[in-house]
């Protein structure tokens, strides 16, 4: 290969330059060989850790949700058993349970109760009423008037309660004192609504009473007390069958193949008015 001065650049034909004289052991090839550059590791042929835990991550959600569709399956396998348990205790026939034919719902049920009639039953003023779906009717007074009288109640039931340790007494006080509560912390003077259902009333009344008798409160229909307080209490003599939820806040009724429900809650805690106004609506029917 030629070389070349490393002083003045000329070629060189020996030990020494022939034109400065330079010694040809300071020469230097004219391209250099290029260091070689490594060559990139290649990945191994194992997976990426990161890739392995998403991979992990992805198979425990999957475990997870089969574990809990099983979960849910076993929950309402075990859920079935309890309510026809306690449906055969209570004497309803769930096999014999269908779907009644769709029957007609009226669009506004307070026909069933005009408002003038529902006031003087309890003795209250109502001002407005509203519809309430599928079939029955919201009535409302004058809120000032109803927080007023709501107040009352509960200062009244709370004295009658310090006053009257007997069970009995003890319970009418305390339905004074929920009533009361309920009513004045309304805003709009609600007093009481009902509703009718047409569609299906045996299923669903089945399903009140065995909701009940899961809650303790009723026994083969009988009523239950618990330190004196009367829980679910059956009413003989209204409609095919009647049953007052605890502190009769509500009032469930089945006459006809329809299905009454009345909301007490704010409405004077007096069960012969309720009654009263049942009667009214069921005579509806």
């Amino acid at each position: 290969m030629a070389s070349y001065c490393t002083k003045c650049g000329a070629a060189l034909t020996g030990s020494f330059c022939a034109n400065c004289g330079a010694r040809s052991d300071q020469t230097q090839p004219t391209a250099a060989t290029p260091a070689s550059v490594a060559a990139p590791a290649t990945a191994g042929s194992k997976s990426s850790p990161v890739l392995k835990v998403v991979l992990i991550v992805l198979c425990v959600f999957g475990v997870v949700a089969a574990l809990g569709v099983a979960g849910l399956v076993y929950a309402g396998y075990k859920a079935k058993e309890k309510i026809t348990q306690v449906a055969r205790e209570a004497g309803i026939d769930l096999s014999q349970d269908r779907p009644a034919p769709a029957r007609e719902q009226v669009a506004d049920g307070c026909f069933h109760l005009p408002s003038a009639e529902a006031g003087a039953v309890l003795g209250v003023r109502v001002v407005r009423t509203e519809p309430r779906a599928p079939e029955g009717c919201i009535y409302f007074g004058d809120p000032a008037e109803t927080a007023e009288r709501s107040v009352s109640a509960a200062r009244e039931g709370y004295r009658e309660l310090q006053e009257t340790p007997a069970a009995q007494d003890a319970q009418r006080a305390l339905e004074k004192i929920t009533h009361g509560f309920v009513g004045s912390a309304g805003s709009e003077g609600l007093v009481f609504a009902f509703t009718i259902d047409r569609n299906d009333a045996g299923s669903k009344w089945a399903g009140f009473k065995i909701a009940s008798k899961m809650m303790g409160g009723m026994s083969g229909g009988a009523e239950t007390e618990k330190q004196g307080v009367k829980l679910f209490e059956s009413v003989p003599g209204l409609g095919k069958e009647a049953i007052f939820t605890p502190l009769g806040a509500t009032l469930h009724v089945i006459q006809d193949g329809a299905y009454l429900e009345m909301d007490f809650r704010g409405a004077p805690a007096d069960r012969d008015k309720k009654l009263a106004l049942a009667r009214k609506v069921l005579s509806t029917l």
